[in-house]
């Protein structure tokens, strides 16, 4: 009571506290309050560099002290003589401009993102900058670019960063400089301390709430209103949390984010779906801790009418249970984009650890569960009623499924055989104790889920496959290539604006020639190599500037400016033509103007080539409304006219394999189908021409690696679960059987070294591969800069320019040809050339090198491999210094980035990956079965002592142990047996003394017994013997005694008659008895002498007895209850039968005296007694009789309170 009290008042307490937290830390703050709050953090954050600009000018700004600063949140430049000299970042580098005035915090914006800026002065010209970045928006948003904002100032990222001389926002001050203001866009301030603070403590009063209601419902006499109890708090607090957006109001966390995952109300985000299954285990836990004790459950179990439908309901249970992972699993394919499959990504991020727990939490519920039905339903029948209720369950679970449309085929197999293994090895019983069954049964489940398990996440992954192929076909093949569009209409825009097309185009005496080479090698992105690529040149008038074309200018556009086929984009034209052997098509019009005034035209004409090369355009240009078009590089496609191929992109070979009668099966316009090592689908357009998508099938090793992984999860957390389980032992007091210990030291054993060599492994061959992309990366840096250096030797020898476009252009053509990304910098680090401008373009990086290849090229590094970084997309980059072939001195530095060498690394791991562990898993496997084997082998010599030893008796001939071998058993067996051989004499020894004490304490009962009779007859027979010789023996004195001594004589007999009974009584005729019968009589036949109530749930119970001896033993037992009673109070003896495992159980509890200590020692002892007569040998009796029987009977006594016997027998079968 006192421990409930002080939960409650714990939990008030808490809960009180953290609503006065909560309350506080969401109140709308004063802009004072607001400003102060901003002004802390910037101060912070200036503290902090010029900390470590202190560092850099203490060491004389050198390099070295500046690259000790490349790992920092903040970015230092140092600026001489009006340029840039070091930088320790290059994502921001601010221009000379923004920075040469006299300042010491200064807001610096770039496009959308915002910086602050802190300057030094050093010595003459020299100054030093560092940059606290503020806020970052880029042009792009995908999975690598999304908004960053400094979280150490603001506490979200729903901010707008104003000039400090703007007319409105909070301005931010410090150091009595208020460099920018902000304005909060709908959104109070959180106060990330009082925030924390509400959810530890509201968190910690809603646990207490749970123990105190768990608790409660444990106490409860019915389980079954305890389950309902729970169930409703747990339902109602959930509500209740998701209804106040709790934690999730408190927290900024991806957890919480709906727009990740969210499939309801309740499941408003990964972190709910977990705390709803968290709510769940927990009532599955109750379930499966308290299931035995629901005396309304079992007594529905053993019902005449209702143990039929209760069965069929419990198999309905562990059905159930068993769709439960699968559903948990395709919740969260269905409602977000987190990668489950181990084959498909090895990133680790919280998003995915979470998400794989709560897979895991849901089988741990299912265990549970279906552990506890299957318990109820073996324990409520037959064989017969067992298999009947699960067919009749699985009807039903059929019937739902199909009418709901989940998807059940796999739950249902694997929920068959799980239950037959377990069912057929009897594994439920192997929980009470930690043994080897209780290893297997948690390894069986373990498997049969994992199977279930990977069955499912290659189900929804190959379901999610061709749903993206199906898109892909149709809003990218045979409908407009939206990204293109885009790309196009930024094309136009450059090449409008460009000065040297804008000249020569006017020009009359120069080739056009150079207008098409630098659009085709400077402005078209390498997006467009899948396109054929022709370009007109038009002058003012429209009229045709060479002979590549006689149409005019209008005359082309005319055709096509319909609004057929107009895009959102202006001056560009999607023609899709119905015409046979006519591809996809695009024509972009590009007016040139010169000083405002039109100077000519340029018309692009895209159409897809027949066969489309491979895509190398950077992943991290892409914008994720156009994700879906672009991330396909594991896909082939083709698109078919009049059964012939237009065109066709991938590895597939459409022409070879693939064939045309396919197109007449409908699986492959609906769902898809398998030919020839891919799955393909089909869609077909209102032309006719029908696009086909085709992926790679999963291999046998991606489809293992699921199984694998979730097994050896599994198997881990099962190793943590049975190492606390066996140190609670421990403390307990309880040990772990023999065979269970060599059966885990032997799994240890396999287990540990199989997790080392695999890390070991995997780490030995991610290097290998790692240094083997590292090496063609450089060799092909190599190769590419033997080629550049005397293209950029001949441009430094002709005292040119840098960056003339005949320069861009052959850098262009050679990143083309070999589908690769380069970059050209100046010895000092200054981009001077690249193939992918749009980089730069959209602020992604600077113009600057790597201030760490940077530093590396000083120290004499002249090729190797960087690791960088934009966003969240880390890459390698190869670099290698350009020099010139004649003086062999440093003219630039050749960067080459390689944007998917992440990826292509993690495809390598991922293979190594999973092989590792499907290895694994299999040798796992054969090496369990092998411990089975190897334990049994190890253990039977201890077994065959085991048996040899049970069967020693001192009433028995014990034969001696026959071992062959001779080893340390050997030994044993030998001491065994020298054992027998003393055991042999000291029996007869004890034999002897035995009989002769049995003869001296019989030979003193008996005369105790006989001397208690014997002295009122000697009195009667001397007061006769006086009445006689005095005369006055009247003739009823006379018939008084000869009565008296008759009485002592019966008694006599009655003592002569027991002991003759106890030593002639003969062994018990074992045979089914039906028990519910013979104790009805039993109780039929003594309820004159007092209350007798019998509490019987079981209609009919047959065990294996001596029906008579049972009866003499309930009566004796009955009896005694009677004769016990206490003074002035009724007799009342309750009786009642109950099932225990393979035994019946009956227990007789009457309300009288109770049995003293010292008393209870001896109760069973012969010849003892505490009543006045009796011979005390009916407890005697009725013990010898059950152990006759292979039964037990001991008792449970209170003083004052009462005795209850209990008597086990066991039953029939």
């Amino acid at each position: 009571m006192k421990s409930k009290l002080k939960l409650i008042v714990a939990c008030i307490l808490f809960l009180v506290a953290g609503l006065l937290a909560a309350y506080y830390s969401y109140q709308q703050p004063s802009p004072r309050l607001y400003a102060e709050k901003l002004s802390e953090g910037v101060a912070r954050e200036v503290e902090a560099i010029e900390k470590e600009a202190s560092t850099i000018i203490q060491a004389g700004v050198t390099d070295s002290a500046m690259y000790a600063t490349t790992q920092s949140e903040y970015s230092f430049f140092l600026y001489d003589k009006g340029s840039l000299v070091y930088w320790t970042n290059n994502k921001f580098v601010p221009t000379f401009a923004s920075v040469s005035d006299p300042f010491i915090l200064k807001l610096l914006k770039s496009g959308n993102s915002d910086y602050l800026a802190r300057k030094w002065a050093i010595a003459g010209q020299k100054f030093l900058v560092g940059v606290i970045p503020l806020y970052k928006r880029y042009p792009i948003t995908n999975d690598y670019l999304s908004i960053e904002w400094n979280k150490r100032i603001f506490p979200t990222r729903n901010i707008f960063i104003l000039e400090g001389n703007a007319t409105v926002g909070i301005p931010v001050c410090v150091k009595d400089a208020c460099p920018f203001k902000v304005n909060i866009l709908n959104e109070h301030l959180l106060f990330p301390e009082r925030a924390a603070a509400a959810v530890i403590l509201l968190s910690i009063a809603v646990v207490l709430a749970i123990v105190l209601v768990y608790r409660e419902a444990r106490r409860i006499k019915y389980p079954e209103v305890g389950f309902i109890i729970l169930y409703f708090f747990l339902l109602g607090l959930r509500t209740v949390m998701v209804g106040f957006n709790f934690p999730a109001a408190f927290v900024s966390s991806d957890l919480f984010n709906p727009q990740i995952f969210a499939s309801s109300t309740l499941n408003a985000s990964l972190a709910d779906l977990v705390l709803n299954e968290a709510a769940v285990l927990l009532l599955c836990f109750y379930i499966f801790r308290h299931y035995i004790h629901g005396k309304g459950l079992l007594r529905l179990v053993h019902h005449k009418v209702w143990s039929w439908p209760i069965s069929f309901l419990f198999a309905a249970c562990i059905l159930f249970a068993a769709l439960f992972p699968f559903v948990v699993i395709q919740t969260l394919a269905n409602n977000s984009v987190i990668v489950l499959d181990i084959a498909q990504s090895l990133k680790v991020d919280i998003l995915r650890i979470v998400a794989l727990i709560a897979v895991v939490m849901a089988g741990i519920c299912s265990f549970l569960f279906s552990h506890a039905f299957i318990r109820l339903l073996v324990a409520g029948g037959s064989y017969v009623k067992i298999i009947v209720s699960f067919l009749l369950a699985t009807v039903l679970f059929v019937v739902i499924n199909e009418f709901t449309g989940q998807e059940y085929i796999s739950s249902l197999v694997m929920v068959v055989l799980y239950c037959i293994v377990v069912y057929a090895l009897k594994l439920y019983r192997s929980l009470k104790r930690l043994s080897f069954a209780t290893f297997a049964y948690l390894f069986v489940a373990l498997f049969f889920m994992a199977a279930n398990g990977a069955y499912t996440l290659q189900y929804f992954a190959h379901k999610k496959k061709i749903e993206n192929q199906f898109r892909f076909a149709s809003n990218f093949l045979i409908d407009r290539d939206d990204f293109g569009e885009y790309l196009l209409s930024e094309t136009a825009s450059n090449v409008s604006q460009d000065i040297f097309i804008q000249k020569r185009i006017t020009s009359i005496f120069l080739s056009y020639d150079a207008i098409r080479q630098k659009i085709r090698q400077v402005f078209l992105p390498a997006y467009f190599n899948k396109y054929d690529v022709d370009i007109f040149l038009f002058n003012a008038a429209g009229q045709p500037l060479d002979d590549l074309t006689s149409t005019t200018f209008s005359g082309l556009i005319a055709r096509y400016d319909q609004e057929a086929y107009r895009t959102q984009y202006d001056n560009v034209y999607f023609i899709n033509s119905p015409e046979e052997e006519v591809a996809q098509q695009y024509l972009v019009r590009v007016p040139i103007r010169k000083q405002g005034t039109i100077s000519g035209h340029v018309v692009l004409q895209l159409s897809l080539k027949k066969i489309i090369p491979e895509n190398v355009y950077p992943e991290l240009l892409v914008d994720n409304r156009f994700k879906q078009f672009f991330r396909e590089q594991d896909i082939s496609y083709a698109v078919f006219s009049s059964d012939k191929v237009l065109y066709s992109s991938g590895d597939f070979n459409y022409d070879q394999l693939f064939s045309i009668s396919l197109f007449g099966n409908p699986e492959i316009h609906t769902s898809g189908i398998a030919f020839s090592g891919y799955d393909h689908i089909a869609v077909e357009d209102e032309n006719g021409r029908i696009a086909v998508v085709s992926s790679q099938r999963s291999s046998l090793t991606s489809k293992l690696s699921g199984f694998s992984f979730l097994m050896v999860t599994g198997l881990m957390i099962i190793l943590v679960l049975i190492v606390v389980q066996g140190a609670v032992n421990y403390i307990r007091g309880d040990k772990l059987y023999f065979t269970a210990r060599i059966q885990l030291l032997l799994n240890l054993s396999f287990f540990l070294p199989l997790i080392i060599v695999s890390v070991i492994t995997l780490q030995l061959i991610s290097r290998s591969s790692q240094n083997q992309l590292n090496e063609e990366y450089l060799r092909k840096a190599r190769t590419i800069g033997e080629q550049i250096s005397g293209r950029l030797s001949d441009v430094s020898e002709a005292g040119a320019d840098y960056v003339n476009s005949f320069f861009e252009g052959q850098v262009n053509s050679l990143a083309k040809l070999d589908n690769l990304d380069i970059n050209i910098y100046s010895p000092k680090g200054l981009l001077i050339a690249t193939s992918q401008p749009m980089i730069e373009e959209n602020e992604l990086l600077s113009d600057y090198i790597s201030s760490s290849a940077l530093q590396r090229i000083k120290k004499g590094q002249h090729r190797f491999i960087d690791t960088e970084q934009v966003g969240k997309l880390q890459y390698f980059v190869a670099y290698t210094v350009l020099k010139s072939p004649v003086s062999g001195n440093a003219i630039g530095i050749l960067g080459i980035p390689f944007f998917r060498s992440g990826a292509s690394l993690e495809r390598v791991q991922i293979n190594i990956f999973t092989n590792i562990l499907n290895i694994f898993a299999l040798i796992f496997i054969a090496l369990v079965v092998l411990a089975y084997f190897v334990s049994k082998w190890l253990t039977f010599p201890l077994e065959f002592i085991t048996q040899s030893l049970r069967r020693t008796s001192l009433t028995k001939t014990n034969q001696p142990l026959v071992w062959k071998a001779d080893d340390e058993i050997g030994l044993m067996v030998k001491e065994y047996n020298q054992m027998l051989y003393n055991l042999g004499e000291s029996k007869a020894e004890l034999e002897q003394t035995q009989r002769e004490r049995t003869w001296r304490e019989v030979a003193q009962q008996v005369a105790h017994e006989i001397k208690n009779p014997l002295t009122p007859m000697k009195l009667t027979l001397q007061q006769l013997e006086r009445n006689i010789q005095s005369g006055t023996n009247a003739t009823e004195k006379t018939a008084k005694a000869v009565s008296s001594l008759l009485t002592q004589v019966d008694t006599l007999n009655d003592i002569a008659s027991s002991f003759s009974a106890f030593a002639k009584m003969p062994e018990p005729v074992i045979q089914p008895v039906e028990l519910v019968s013979l104790l009805k009589r039993i109780v039929d036949l003594h309820s004159h002498s007092g209350e007798i109530i019998l509490k019987n749930p079981i209609k009919e119970l047959y065990v294996l007895g001596d029906e008579q001896l049972l009866g003499r033993t309930f009566s004796n037992i009955i009896l005694n209850a009677f004769q016990a009673a206490r003074p002035g109070e009724a007799a009342v003896v309750h009786i009642a039968v109950q099932k225990k495992d393979n035994a019946a159980l009956i227990s007789f509890q009457d309300n009288g005296k109770g049995i003293e200590p010292d008393v209870a020692e001896r109760i069973f002892y012969p010849h003892f007694t505490t009543k006045k007569s009796g011979s005390g040998l009916g407890l005697a009796i009725a013990k010898q009789a059950i152990e006759q029987m292979k039964g037990r009977i001991w008792f449970e006594t209170q003083v004052g309170k009462g005795t209850t016997f209990f008597i086990e027998i066991l039953i029939k079968g």
